[in-house]
């Protein structure tokens, strides 16, 4: 059995996955393929480098942007009161960070190919900061906390405003970064 060939391999599935066959999506020759043969075999290759998710450098970048991130979440939510029990702040971290985060990733998605600088600030600010800024955690939580005081209604239309405005702004965060940030080509410069 052979593997179907990639017609986009220059995409990758999963940016955080390297793809285990050398440049070219084919394999050194062994005992069973016959020479000349370059299609890969039919069993799993091994990874020839680490996983970025298991490397030291990448889980740095997560973690100082985490802390940022949680550390700026906090600091509003103590800052802004709640209004009539609903946590506005929460709300609107999370809505800011959605919209934020589809700019980031749109912008460093259409400079060019996931790696070097732009792999360390999807990692850093994407997943670190704007992680740690946004909670769907505290979201539930406030939700559990609205319905466990008898406001079933609010914490649902909470919730369910919350996740409806925080996809259109994840939205509208992209659409604002393609339309200001030119698609790079191939024959770009790097």
């Amino acid at each position: 059995m052979t593997r179907p060939e990639d017609p986009h391999p220059e995409i990758p599935l999963d940016p955080d996955a390297e793809s285990p066959d050398p440049p070219g999506g084919t394999t050194a020759p062994s005992d069973t393929t016959a020479p000349g043969d370059t299609t890969a075999p039919d069993v799993l290759l091994p990874a020839r480098v680490r996983p970025l998710h298991l490397r030291p450098g990448s889980i740095a970048l997560v973690l100082i942007g985490g802390t940022l991130g949680t550390a700026a979440r906090e600091a509003l939510t103590l800052a802004v009161p709640e209004l009539g029990g609903v946590p506005v702040a929460l709300f609107a971290i999370n809505l800011v960070g959605a919209f934020l985060l589809g700019i980031l990733l749109e912008a460093l998605a259409r400079s060019g190919p996931d790696q070097g600088v732009r792999r360390a600030l999807r990692l850093c600010v994407g997943t670190g900061v704007m992680g740690g800024f946004t909670s769907y955690s505290s979201l539930a939580l406030a939700i559990d906390q609205l319905m466990a005081d008898g406001r079933v209604l609010v914490g649902a239309a909470f919730g369910l405003v919350s996740v409806v405005l925080g996809v259109l702004c994840a939205a509208a965060g992209i659409l604002a970064a393609s339309r200001r940030t030119p698609r790079r080509t191939e024959g770009a410069a790097r």
